[in-house]
């Protein structure tokens, strides 16, 4: 039993950046509005990171961990492209940055993917 909580608090501190769900891989984030025959899906946002898990993961994963969870909540929404509406931000603590959260509307566009 103790063997095991200790397994479960090493895994919830692993420094690993949220992993992709391979049908959100193929979802381009832009910085501009993207023409055509698009239907906005809805805003998303994507966070990485906590005042705990921040200190174990690396600035780079935090900010690849927010992308990812963009993504992923992108493709919940059944958008194919994310429009990303401010630059990311970031928390940061006494070691670097603890969380990064970016945000954007989702479209569905047919010519794209």
């Amino acid at each position: 039993m103790r063997k095991s909580v200790v397994v479960m608090i090493a895994v919830a501190l692993c420094g690993c950046a949220k992993s992709i769900k391979p049908e959100a891989e193929p979802i381009l984030i832009v910085a501009h509005d993207p023409q055509g025959k698009c239907t906005a899906m809805g805003d998303v946002e994507g966070h990485q990171g906590n005042w705990l898990t921040g200190f174990f993961t690396s600035d780079a994963d935090l900010e690849v961990g927010a992308q990812n969870d963009l993504k992923n909540r992108a493709s919940q929404k059944g958008g194919n492209v994310i429009l990303v509406t401010a630059d990311p931000t970031s928390v940061s603590g006494l070691f670097g940055k603890q969380s990064v959260s970016v945000s954007g509307t989702t479209y569905k566009c047919p010519s794209w993917r």
